[in-house]
Order: C-alpha cells, then structure tokens, then sequence
C-alpha cells in the first residue's frame, strides 16, 4: 500500500538530501527483513561531492550507535547506506526497537533535470510506527540542511544561531520519542528477540508474543504467561509483601496502615523514630519518604504520600542502601545498589560547591533544561537532612564521604545506581532473593534488600525486604547483553515450529494439490486459509478479511506443533510474510496462468527471494530454506 510518508515538495534543488514523497508499506516481513518492511526512494544531492566526509561527521556526532564498516569506493552509495543506517539508528536511539537490518539497493539512477542533479537510490528498511519514520527522516533532513548551509558559508554560524539549530533538532526529537516503547524492557527484549532470530509478535500495548506455535512464549515487559497471579497479586502490594515474608520468617517490614495525620503521628511513635512513609500500592518510589525523625517532616511526607494513594504505610526505616537482587529462574543474574541523590566529598568544596559542580555536568544540565529543574538543589529537603545530621551547606566532606540530599533513592530523584558483582554477594542474601522468587511463584523477581553492605548476611546484621517487583527492570543501555543471556534460557533450544508458506490461488487445482500433499505426510497439524484455520483436520475459527491476517494467526496458536500457511500472490504483493523465516517456501502457478497473473508472481518472486533458494519441480516452483 503506497503512502505519502513525507509531506514534501517534489525533487527540489535547495533540498540537498530528500526522500521521495511515495513509499511501500508491507504490514509483513519482505526482502529478507525481519519486521514490517517500508521500500522507497532516497535523492543525494550531486553537488555535494568532497563535503559528504564532513557531513558524515557532523551526523555522527548526533547518532550514539557505531556506524556499521562500510566498504565502498563511491562516496554516494556509502553515503546513502549510511543514511539508511542513521534513519534506522535514531529510532532505536528513542526507544523504537527496530531491527538493525536494511537495505540500500546499489543500481542508483539519476534524477533532477537535464543535468541530472541527483542521484536516487531505492532503500528498504524494517518499520514499526509509520509516523516514526516519517519523523526520522524530518530529523534527519533538518540536520543534513542545516550541516550544508554551515559548510555552504565557510564558518560556523553565532550562538544565537546554533541555539535555534538546536531547538529545532530537540522538537523533532521529543516528537519521535512519544513513539518509543513505554518501558525500557520492552525495547530491549524486543531488541534481543530481533538479534537472536527469535520470531516476534506485538500484541498490543506493551505485550508481545516471542516464538511461534507451541513454542511460544507471552510476556508483558518481564512477566510470562508462566508467572503466576497470586504471585504478581502478593508483590504489588507493600502490606501483602511484609506480612508473607514475616509469615514465613523472612525480613519483612514492620508497619502500619494509617489514613489520616493523628494516625501516621501515632503509628511513629508505636514503631520509632526513624520512620519511612510510603503508599501501599505504587512503585518506582512514587510517595516515598525515608529517614523521618521529627513530627513535622512526618506530616509534610504524609501529605506528599496522599497524592499518589490513599493506602499509606509508616513503616520502620533500616539504615542502609536498597540493593536490587534481579531473580530469573531461580538464579541471581544481577545486582544494583541504589544511591539517593548527594554528593560525594573531595576534603576541599563545601556541600554548595558540590552542588554546584553536580549541576555543571552535561548530563545534569541537559536534564534541567527538560525538567525546567535540577534533580539535585538546596532546597528544604536538602537542607531539612543537613540540619538533622548536624550539619549545613558550608560543611566540607572529606575526600570520599557520601552526604545523602534526598529522602528517596530513586533516579528521578537524582540518585544513580552502582552495579555490583553477583559474585560479591553473600550466599544468604542470594539464597534470600531466589526463595522469595520460589514461595511467591515468579519467574523474573526483583528483590529490594536494604542493607548496610551486600557482603554481609542479612541473618547477622539489621535488613528489611521493602519490596518485591513481579515485573522488574533487567537491564539498561549499558548491559544489553542481559536481555539476550535471559531470552536463550526462557526460550530454550527452540523457538520455532516448522512451517511452510504455500503462494498460489485457491481456486488452482494445483495450489489445492500442493497443500493435500503436504498435510498426508502428517507432519503438519495446522493450516492457514482466508476462510478460516484448519487445527488437527478441525475448522477452529471464521473467515479472516485476508490470508495475511490467517497466516498470522495460526503462527501465534499454542496448539500449532507445525503450520502451513497458504496465501494468495495477491495478498503476498499487497502485505508481505507474516513471518520472516520459512523452513519451505511453495510458489504455485496455475495449470494455465493468465497474462494479468505473469507480474504478479514476478513481483512475489521478488519478496521472498531473500526468504529462500528457489529451485525447480516439475512445472512448479519451489522456494526452500532449511
């Protein structure tokens, strides 16, 4: 289905980078991609001939993924897979997991007007928000414009002008953002999934299917359809959390539930100073406030606490850092301590200064300026700790001492994470994470030991579990191989049933022929049709608008141990695969096939040429791939 992905002008010489108007969406999988694929046109301005080295610098600089090595001697045809490349990278670079793999096709043609000023080359690319490519390539034309006119005027522009640039660049950023993945593991097992040839299915929202048939496996984020509810029902609730652990023996908080001031007031003083108030019902430290010693903090954090719930804990604080004891399968794959937001001393800054260095950093800086904040100031929190530890603003730390400036350790807080060794931990505190994960019956864990250090036992030193997250975070940018390591032990060896796509009219005694045959082997049990799915020789669903939509389907059945899906040429040319990788590819032609069919079946051959190796038999063709 062609659309006009881009809003644009024609060919037009002030433009020395464009993208045609008209593009091909396939819903499916085409050309070798192994997500829906998007085919069209990319135009490379002929008068940017010595300048395209320095561009590729400048676009560089913007990208934080290695540009794949590219060896070609024509500038242009490097030039324009790298653009392709970029195009891909800088959807990922927002949270967008598409695969890394494309297509720049070498056969360029010229273009413009009688001098032939551009050259076009077709490039395919695997797609996932239609809107999202249209934005990437708004990104990156506005940067290539704005990288040429600088090379165009010899020196770059004022501050002024570069600011703007900037901005400009920002907007279409956060505008391509939005369609990044809500979690960051979704994006990364999604990643992971496309990295291990692992077959993936979006289901809507931030679930998704891995694998096909009776190896498939449903996840939201880090839950499986192997988790267990009760499990998932116990963890997400703070008060179910502690009394099953104290149930069992385990360390549990102690707290009580309080809806009002008077309650939260006399519910410190049964438990003890210090004390920690938090909603019962929220995560990612949404409410929380720790290290409470006074009535008047208590209050203010009881307030701060109603805005999220109405289920408010006051519960017993245990001095130390939470650590994060990530669970898979009954093992720990991952430690992360959490560090509330602070500084650290260097025996010579005072805690302002530190502060003000803290705010220095880029990184810090460029949050700001899209919170309209810092995450670390002296502000009443701030000062509120100092004055409880006896000191203010003008102490100077000594070198290494941590001063902690806020009351929840979480990064949207200003904390930051250090990850730990497994191997560092003590034995208990593994042993502790990994029953915890057993009892309550899940199979990824995140367990929130507080503690003083990881290398000490949590069976001789003061420790609490203050939460248990069914769905935890596995990993970050920095650790993407985590995600991989989890997706070979969740899936197993195998990830796919065998399948078999039939292209042919249904109407063609030939087509009904080929796919008789295949089924009196008895090695496949399912079978795809536009009128509806075949199960173990039962009819087990309606009629679906196209053999496209039935073929998907039946890949995504649990009862499926080996599938056929039979499609027209038709809906092959309109939608593309419904799978990126078949272990037998049948292209069936018609005893006496019409004129009309001949570029049909030219343009399928087209399609699945990368899918497979054709061969010939007997007056049929043949695709397979073993």
């Amino acid at each position: 289905m062609a659309s006009n992905l881009m809003q644009a002008n024609p060919i037009d010489s002030q433009r020395p980078l464009q993208f045609s108007t008209n593009w091909y969406l396939f819903r499916g999988m085409a050309f070798g991609m192994q997500q829906p694929t998007i085919r069209g046109e990319l135009c490379i301005g002929r008068s940017l001939g010595g300048q395209l080295s320095r561009l590729e610098s400048i676009i560089s600089s913007h990208i934080n993924e290695q540009a794949p090595i590219i060896d070609d001697h024509d500038e242009y045809q490097r030039f324009a897979q790298l653009v392709v490349f970029w195009i891909g990278a800088l959807q990922r670079q927002c949270g967008i997991p598409v695969s890394e793999r494309n297509l720049c096709l070498p056969e360029a043609r010229a273009s413009g007007s009688s001098d032939q000023r551009y050259l076009v080359f077709d490039v395919i690319m695997p797609y996932l928000h239609e809107a999202a490519v249209a934005i990437a390539m708004r990104w990156m034309t506005t940067l290539f414009r704005l990288a040429a006119d600088t090379q165009a005027k010899g020196a770059p522009g004022t501050e002024t002008d570069e600011l703007a640039d900037r901005v400009v660049l920002d907007r279409i950023y956060q505008d391509l953002k939005a369609y990044g993945e809500e979690g960051i593991n979704t994006y990364h097992i999604m990643q992971a999934a496309n990295r291990l040839d692992i077959p993936l299915f979006r289901l809507g929202d931030r679930m998704f299917m891995l694998g096909t048939g009776q190896y498939a496996c449903r996840m939201d984020s880090t839950l499986t359809d192997q988790t267990s509810p009760l499990g998932i029902h116990i963890a997400r609730n703070k008060m179910r959390t502690a009394r099953f652990l104290n149930t069992m023996g385990l360390p549990g908080a102690r707290h009580s539930r309080v809806t009002s001031r008077e309650e939260a007031l006399g519910a410190a003083r049964r438990i003890g100073y210090p004390v920690v108030i938090k909603p019962a019902d929220q995560q990612r430290g949404k409410g929380v406030c720790a290290d409470i010693r006074d009535e008047q903090t208590l209050t203010e954090a009881f307030d701060a606490a109603r805005q999220y719930s109405e289920n408010i804990l006051v519960e017993k604080w245990v001095d130390g850092f939470t650590h994060r004891l990530t669970v898979f399968q009954g093992q720990v794959i991952r430690i992360t301590k959490r560090v509330a937001g602070g500084v650290v001393g260097d025996g010579t800054g005072t805690v302002s200064d530190l502060i003000k260095r803290w705010q220095e950093q880029e990184d810090n800086r460029d949050r700001a300026r899209r919170l309209g904040r810092f995450l670390l100031e002296l502000d009443t929190e701030a000062r509120g700790l100092l004055r409880q530890h006896g000191i203010d603003e003008q102490h100077v730390p000594a070198a290494g001492e941590y001063i902690r400036l806020r009351r929840r350790d979480n990064i949207n807080a200003g904390g930051h994470n250090e990850y730990l060794s497994v191997a560092d931990a003590h034995e208990d505190n593994l042993r502790l994470a990994v029953a915890i994960a057993r009892l309550l019956r899940l199979d990824f864990a995140g367990v929130d030991l507080i503690i003083g250090q990881i290398n000490q036992s949590w069976l001789a030193t003061e420790a609490l579990v203050c939460e248990v997250n069914a769905q935890p975070q596995m990993g970050t940018r920095n650790n993407e191989s985590i995600y991989q390591e989890v997706l070979t032990g969740l899936m197993g060896d195998r990830c796919r049933i065998p399948a078999c796509l039939v292209i042919g009219y249904t109407d063609s005694e030939n087509t009904r022929r080929t796919v008789s045959s295949l089924l009196e082997g008895g090695s496949y049990n399912g079978l795809s049709l536009a009128t509806g799915l075949k199960v173990d020789g039962h009819l087990v669903t309606k009629g679906f608008s196209d053999s496209f939509l039935a073929a998907r389907a039946l890949l995504q059945r649990v009862d499926v141990r080996a599938a056929i899906c039979c499609m027209s040429p038709d809906d092959v040319v309109r939608f593309g695969l419904p799978l990126d990788r078949w272990d037998r590819i049948e292209i069936v032609v018609a005893d006496k096939a019409r004129q009309s069919e001949a570029g049909v079946f030219a343009e399928v051959r087209s399609i699945v040429q990368e899918h497979g190796d054709r061969q010939s038999r007997g007056g049929e063709e043949v695709s397979c791939t073993v």
